[in-house]
């Protein structure tokens, strides 16, 4: 009976783990902020906050964090870049960039984005508002990265912006 049970405790932990070679879960946001057709940086200027929301509950927040530029040739030409390890898809996602009392804020919304997600966004001109990217406008562009072995979805700089206004 012992050896019985020992078995069926082994084969279930075995049966468990992962394959080694198995990438983690993450999703990326990566983004440019440029306010009158000016690349800014200063974080005078803007405040940065990214917010995750549970997604069969909008009103659980998982996730707040204050973010700050950093150096581009670091960050694949970007000067913001916020990685987490989570699935994209199991929350509604919120960059707020703040100037002042004004408020741009984009969401996403796609509850069947890959389990390993990086969004790019190239040039974000910053205005007042509500920005929903869901499935039907998720980008379709792909860069890739040979160099860093990575190719993700993004947003160029002639994206109109205000085909997503809410």
């Amino acid at each position: 009976m012992k050896k019985i049970i020992l078995f069926f405790i082994l084969t279930c932990s075995f049966v468990s783990i992962k394959n080694a070679n198995a990438q983690l879960e993450f999703y990326q946001f990566v983004f440019n902020i440029y306010d009158n057709g000016e690349r800014i940086v200063d974080t005078n200027k803007f405040k940065v906050r990214v917010e995750a929301f549970k997604g069969t509950n909008p009103t659980e927040r998982i996730l707040s964090h204050n973010l700050q530029p950093g150096d581009s040739s670091r960050q694949m030409g970007y000067d913001y870049d916020f990685l987490t390890t989570d699935l994209l898809f199991d929350y509604i996602a919120k960059i707020h960039i703040a100037k002042g009392k004004d408020t741009m804020t984009i969401v996403f919304d796609n509850p069947n984005v890959s389990a390993w997600t990086t969004v790019a966004m190239d040039k974000i001109e910053f205005e007042k508002g509500i920005y929903r990217l869901t499935e039907k406008d998720w980008p379709k562009n792909r860069r890739d990265r040979p160099m860093d072995n990575r190719y993700f979805p993004f947003l160029d700089s002639s994206f109109d912006w205000k085909k997503i206004k809410q």
